[in-house]
């Protein structure tokens, strides 16, 4: 491995952990809006549990041009 990325992978967890923390956090909020928002709507959104992406369900009547936000 590339002697700088192995530098910047010892920094990265060796340093404070807290804007990581602050990040994690922005975006566990913006996936659980997004996935109650489409839950809301009809679709079957699953919670993801180690991740900020999901997959979503929809029916091939179900387009973009549907949907009103």
């Amino acid at each position: 491995m590339f002697g700088a990325v192995q530098d910047a992978a010892v920094v990265a967890l060796e340093s404070q952990q807290e804007s990581v923390r602050a990040l994690n956090q922005l975006y566990q909020e913006r996936r659980d809006t997004l996935v109650t928002a489409l839950n809301q709507l009809g679709w079957h959104v699953a919670q993801p549990q180690g991740t900020f992406l999901s997959g979503v369900r929809y029916h091939k009547a179900m387009m973009v041009k549907h949907l009103r936000i």
